[in-house]
């Protein structure tokens, strides 16, 4: 856990650490309110209880004589407001400091939540390949949020009300060491017991439900992902039941962390309330003047008012912390990543310039997590303007060498090399804006035509002239302001479902297009297309031959017809088939 609160705080900006520190004061000047605004009625209950203190009590006398009091009456009027006065202010300031609290922990956890995103988007290519979306989404909209419910929050309470509950104690024992100690042995004994008995069944529970959370936003994710042939075969109702079991699941162990956190309430109660009663028989027993023992017993019963519920707070927010390992576990694996090389937006003149060839030199490369070799020995050059074809079995390599030669994936051993030049870290960005990307199934925003063209963040500008450009180079004018009443502003559904499919592939190469590529990449766009909208297509690349370098992958040689060169991928080795 210490490791994971210090990635954690690497991850806090200079802002927040400076809000964190004010925060800090802030609350032990709450605590220390909080615990003068307790203590101020006591003056007044005292003297009610024994009028004579204002005589044998030497801070009762110097308030009484030096802001000239002439009677007692007067001199409760004085205590009774003064007291009303502190607990009013106390209740203001804590009204605030709960608004502070909240609004400062919730940034922090919106803070938090970004950078684990920007943790997410610095990282290569392949750490996507080998992590399921839902399991990030969750961590981001999930995972941290609770760890900001369920571990911050409740640190917070610890620290917080382990202040008050240390000073009451203190003030207790300096009235009566015996009875302070009694007290304490007994409160935290019970805590101790319970705890104990808890614990390991809180394991256990913590360990499933996180489990059965992480299962349950898969289900999800994958059922609205695969919709369509989910009611084409009328599997709703075996879904629904797969779901629902899986939820129910991760709800049993939220219902044991609640009966952990609520059960000792009321043993404590009954163990603090008939202990006042006990303390009041000990006073009336050992005290001859009962009257003098009102103060003390108030002590004892405001001390118990104040002290219960914040000690059963610290126990339910170590409660907390401890259901919530697992997730912080799964938090602290993502938060700790090492951070990679975030591309930045690349104006053009910052691009590289193809002007001989790509090459590929001695090309080999594996997965982190595999020893197989899924290139091996790869040598390739790619002439400027070419149309270069890619063919091959599934799973036999052919999108991992595009997906090098795209910068997406760093070769174990060899080299890239653009007109002699390696492609390294320093030069990635540079390359990536040289080159456009056509994928197989193309991934729609729910937004305009004209803003997936141009695939800018929603609140960025975008070039419509551009925009016009890529869609006429794509084939796709016409239809879009022709045939489309709202034209570019025509929305176009979730992940495209208005369009269909040939329109949706002259969508991926106009987004292609729009930031004008000098290579472009078409992994496998046409394969799931009709001979007719394959056509339409491959027009629209027809008309780039010649301006463009232009790499094809696919599974049919007639798909590569108008390639000069097709290179035939296999079990990881490169030949070359024209």
């Amino acid at each position: 856990m210490k490791q994971f609160l210090q990635q954690i705080f690497q991850m806090i900006s200079s802002k927040d650490k400076t809000l964190m520190v004010i925060f800090l004061i802030l609350m032990l000047f709450s605590s220390l309110m909080e615990i003068f605004s307790f203590f101020s009625i006591i003056p007044f209950i005292g003297v009610l209880a024994d009028p004579t203190q204002v005589q044998t009590n030497k801070i009762y006398t110097f308030f009484y004589t030096n802001l000239h009091f002439t009677e007692i009456k007067s001199f409760y009027i004085f205590l009774g407001i003064l007291s009303a006065v502190i607990i009013s202010i106390t209740s203001l300031f804590l009204a605030f400091f709960q608004w502070f609290t909240f609004r400062f922990l919730f940034k922090l956890g919106s803070s938090l939540t970004v950078s684990l995103y920007r943790v997410y988007l610095s990282q290569d290519y392949a750490f996507f390949l080998q992590r399921n979306s839902s399991e990030l989404i969750k961590n981001l909209f999930g995972e941290m949020g609770r760890f900001i419910q369920a571990v911050i929050i409740p640190i917070n309470l610890i620290i917080s009300r382990s202040l008050v509950v240390i000073i009451l104690g203190a003030v207790i024992f300096i009235s009566d060491p015996i009875l302070a100690l009694i007290i304490s042995l007994t409160l935290s004994t019970t805590y101790f017991i319970i705890f104990s008995v808890f614990r390991k069944k809180l394991d256990e529970s913590a360990k499933a439900g996180f489990k059965f959370r992480d299962k349950a936003h898969k289900i999800g994710h994958e059922t609205f992902w695969t919709i369509k042939e989910l009611k084409l075969y009328g599997l709703e109702e075996a879904f629904e039941k797969y779901f629902s079991s899986t939820y129910y699941k991760s709800f049993k162990p939220d219902a044991d962390h609640s009966t952990a956190s609520a059960l000792p309430k009321y043993l404590v109660e009954m163990i603090t309330f008939t202990g006042i009663i006990f303390i009041l028989l000990y006073l009336i027993s050992t005290t001859n003047d009962f009257s003098k023992a009102i103060p003390m017993l108030s002590l004892y019963a405001f001390s118990a008012y104040k002290m219960l519920p914040y000690l059963q707070q610290i126990y339910q927010a170590t409660i907390s912390i401890r259901f919530s390992i697992p997730a912080m576990k799964a938090l602290s694996r993502d938060v700790g990543l090492k951070q990679g090389l975030i591309l930045p937006a690349v104006r053009s003149e910052e691009r590289i310039n193809l002007k001989d060839n790509i090459e590929l030199k001695d090309i080999c490369f594996s997965y982190p997590s595999s020893d197989r070799k899924i290139l091996t020995n790869i040598n390739l050059i790619i002439p400027c303007n070419g149309l270069v074809g890619f063919i091959g079995k599934t799973g036999e390599g052919k999108t991992t060498l595009v997906d090098i030669i795209l910068g997406l994936l760093r070769p174990v051993e060899g080299e890239l090399l653009v007109d002699g030049v390696p492609i390294n870290k320093e030069n990635l960005s540079r390359w990536s804006a040289s080159v456009g990307y056509v994928p197989q199934q193309v991934v729609l925003w729910d937004d305009t035509i004209a803003r997936n063209i141009a695939f800018t963040a929603p609140e960025e500008e975008y070039d419509l002239n551009k925009v016009r450009q890529a869609a006429e180079s794509a084939n796709l004018l016409y239809f879009i302001e022709k045939e489309l009443e709202l034209g570019f502003d025509t929305m176009v559904g979730e992940r495209g479902v208005r369009l269909s499919g040939g329109q949706r592939q002259r969508i991926a190469i106009a987004r292609a297009l729009y930031r004008d590529p000098e290579i472009l990449v078409l992994d496998e766009a046409t394969s799931a297309l009709d001979t007719e909208t394959e056509q339409v297509v491959m027009e629209a690349i027809d008309r780039l031959g010649g301006k463009k370098t232009i790499l094809m992958i696919a599974h049919r040689l007639s798909t590569l017809d108008r390639c000069n060169h097709i290179y035939r991928v296999s079990n990881g080795h490169l030949t070359k088939e024209r």
